[in-house]
């Protein structure tokens, strides 16, 4: 078996130089009978210029289209369960001016009180009326409490044993736990399976983010994550929901349709070749890539690819060690007052995201109209919204990730001060069809929003801690995701008190995002923390540059440190 140094390479007037004078250190393993070829043109000293790079692997063809099946699947798994209580917790209308839980207990059924809804949910099927209706929200904000746990566990399983097999168990005790919360004997078990359930959501939502983003290609990321996206499965959601009509055949459907996705993953959608590059596993990096060439139309050689993973490789070389990889957890977020800033900016804006969609969606049933019609044109506008906005970041080169997230919120805090205008004015009965309106645009808009900090997360941290930086923006959210179903509570001070809270925070992000990070379309991803200090130091050309090899006497090759 063959092997390609992997060697230091000074950075030199824009290119890499690489050369055999440290092989010694380390080799990489590519399994390449081509590389006795390598070897002669290196030592005739020839050039070998770079034609491709890391990126320009990924195109758009056959394996982008299995990605994006996947990633249907694996979004409907998640979103489904994320906001399944709008059924599965919708409250029956009852007179409870008449009747208590604790009297209407004691009634026979000729006196019950008679329970009007559109949906058999849990609420119902248990009787969560009147004084008990709290119960339905404990168990939501116990669901993202549990997405809390999940997203801060995962993010740090997933750096460190992997992204694809962190996310297929998670994926597979979601389906399971899903399928089992159908079968609860009573509201106490459901609940605690809603807690167990958010666990596993929390975990697929911090990984599967950066998961896709990282096997996306560079130019196409922004609208391709519009195009397959949470906001389409409302539809979905609302259609399966109306046609099952009860709370429990609905538990069983999205478990099942969690099967196809977990298929996918397991036997056709491979690791994250970023993360095998970072973790220093060069042989597995190059079968995956080779692999994933062999499904598009025209397949790159593996000769190449192990060329491409070499140069890859050699950059990190600029690491102080070559053979030591740190284990990094969430404090090296903090690693510099830069990284500090970039991670507390993002996480806020998480927070408002959260904040704002949650309250807002699990509160529709406040809004007039059909519960089922405000689902699917809460949808509809997310995915019509995303995908101008989306179309937007593609055709015009100046509308930056910044410009984009500012505009964004702008309509949301719009759209919320002409709810806190109608209420403070007493004319919500005059102008409830605005405030439907206004809700299911803000609501809408905020699909994109969530694309927007993805991407931002996605561009703006090292690979390191990519994944961290993820899971912590998504730990802090879930924070406001636990708050949102109580938000709605401080109408009992003042009706657009729970609107004027959002318009807040939702103002305090604009300026927070404009002021504390720096523009990252179209950017390559960082590997490191010294790339990171490069990139904003601004000091490394963006140009694509050649290789060098020089013709160094043929080296004797040392086992492998992997």
């Amino acid at each position: 078996m063959k092997r390609w140094p992997r060697v230091q390479t000074p950075f030199e007037q824009g290119g890499y130089l690489v050369t055999t004078s440290s092989i010694n250190e380390h080799v990489i393993d590519i399994g390449n009978d081509d590389l006795d070829a390598q070897y002669k043109n290196a030592k005739n000293g020839s050039k070998y210029i770079a034609q491709k790079t890391f990126d320009d692997i990924f195109t758009l063809d056959r394996y982008q289209f299995l990605l994006q099946i996947f990633n249907e699947f694996c979004i409907f798994c998640m979103m489904s369960n994320m906001v399944f209580m709008i059924f599965g917790g919708a409250l029956p209308k009852v007179d409870c001016r008449l009747f208590d839980s604790n009297f209407s207990s004691l009634l026979d059924d000729r006196l019950a009180p008679k329970m009007e809804y559109e949906f058999a949910s849990a609420a119902v099927e248990f009787n969560l009326i009147c004084d008990q209706k709290v119960w339905s929200t404990y168990a939501t904000s116990l669901q993202m409490i549990g997405v809390i746990f999940g997203a801060f566990v995962n993010g740090q399983l997933s750096d460190t044993f992997g992204r694809r097999k962190v996310l297929i168990v998670n994926l597979g005790a979601l389906a399971i736990l899903c399928g089992l919360s159908a079968f609860s004997p009573s509201f106490a078990i459901f609940i605690l399976f809603r807690f167990a359930i958010g666990c596993f959501v929390g975990g697929v939502n911090t990984i599967w983010s950066v998961f896709i983003i990282e096997n996306l290609p560079r130019a196409h990321r922004f609208w391709l994550c519009n195009l397959v996206t949470w906001a389409p499965n409302y539809i979905i959601l609302a259609f399966a929901a109306y046609l099952m009509a009860e709370w429990r055949k609905l538990a069983l459907l999205c478990s099942l349709l969690s099967l196809p996705g977990i298929l996918l993953l397991i036997f056709v959608i491979q690791e994250s070749p970023y993360y095998l590059l970072q973790k220093g596993r060069y042989k597995e990096a190059i079968d995956v890539l080779t692999t994933i060439s062999s499904w598009n139309s025209e397949s790159i050689p593996r000769r190449e690819i192990a060329e491409i993973v070499a140069l890859e490789a050699s950059k990190k070389h600029r690491e102080k060690t070559a053979t030591f990889i740190k284990r990094y957890t969430y404090l090296d977020l903090y690693h510099s007052p830069r990284l500090a800033l970039y991670t507390i900016t993002t996480s806020f804006g998480f927070i408002t995201a959260n904040c704002v969609t949650y309250s807002l969606l699990f509160n529709l049933s406040i809004v007039d109209g059909s519960l089922y019609v405000n689902t699917a044109l809460s949808g509809a506008l997310r995915y019509v919204i995303g995908i101008s906005i989306a179309l937007i970041d593609y055709l015009c080169v100046n509308a930056g990730r910044k410009t984009v997230h500012a505009g964004s919120m702008a309509f949301i805090v719009a759209c919320l001060s002409g709810i806190v205008l109608i209420l403070n004015y007493e004319v919500g009965d005059k102008y409830a069809y605005l405030i439907r309106m206004f809700t299911l645009i803000a609501f809408g808009i905020t699909g994109s929003i969530f694309t927007q900090l993805w991407l931002i997360t996605a561009e703006l941290f090292p690979t390191v801690v990519r994944n961290l930086a993820n899971a912590h923006g998504n730990v802090l959210s879930r924070m406001g995701s636990a708050m949102a179903p109580s938000i709605f509570e401080l109408a009992t001070i003042s009706p657009e008190a729970p609107y004027l809270l959002l318009t807040c925070i939702s103002t305090i992000d604009i300026i927070a995002i404009w002021f504390g990070i720096p523009e990252t379309k179209n950017k390559h991803l960082i590997d490191d923390f010294i790339s990171e200090r490069i990139h904003n130091s601004k000091q490394r050309n963006e140009e694509r540059t050649a290789i060098v090899i020089t013709s160094d006497p043929k080296p004797n090759f040392s086992p492998s440190t992997q």
